[in-house]
């Protein structure tokens, strides 16, 4: 596994994954993300290394979403 460094713009952590979309699928996982009543999209940028100017490499973004909660079902109804 490689170490990626993970940022929504928030916090920078560190993670070890595969590849850099399961890395910020991981960030993402790992954290509390609005009301989780309606659909929520979270941009993770991802990069594997700085050179020595402290610029990252191989970086690129990842849109994750978070579906919102089921809703409680109605009395005597069922979700299909």
């Amino acid at each position: 596994m490689k170490t990626y460094h993970c940022d929504d713009g928030n916090c920078e952590l560190e993670i070890e994954a595969e590849t850099p979309e399961a890395a910020a699928h991981e960030y993402v996982d790992g954290g509390v993300w609005g009301d989780g009543e309606s659909t929520a999209w979270v941009h993770v940028r991802v990069w594997s290394e700085e050179d020595e100017d402290g610029d990252p490499l191989d970086e690129d973004t990842y849109t994750i979403e978070i579906e919102p909660s089921e809703p409680e079902c109605a009395d005597d109804c069922e979700h299909d």
